[in-house]
């Protein structure tokens, strides 16, 4: 299910990208542009719940791994706020 939505934003965002190539409006294409880092971040958010998991399924030594893709830090790129609960 996550790599489905995974490949669903991807595909999202070929779609947003395409469009901003067909659109004149700097207004839409600040909208358009905004909506696609939405999206970047909800992939980011997709991966890391699959990493999770897929950790949680590989356990060595008793120790559990973890390979987070540089979380906060792209959130930071992105000026998307980071909302810790």
């Amino acid at each position: 299910m996550l790599i489905t939505d995974i490949k669903s934003e991807k595909d999202a965002i070929h779609q947003y990208k395409l469009r901003r190539s067909m659109i004149c409006a700097n207004a839409v294409n600040a909208v358009l542009a905004r909506i696609i880092q939405d999206e970047e971040y909800h992939i980011m958010v997709l991966q890391d719940l699959l990493d999770e998991l897929d950790d949680s399924a590989h356990v060595e030594g008793g120790v559990r791994k973890r390979n987070i893709h540089g979380g906060r830090k792209e959130l930071a790129r992105m000026q998307v706020p980071y909302c810790k609960k």
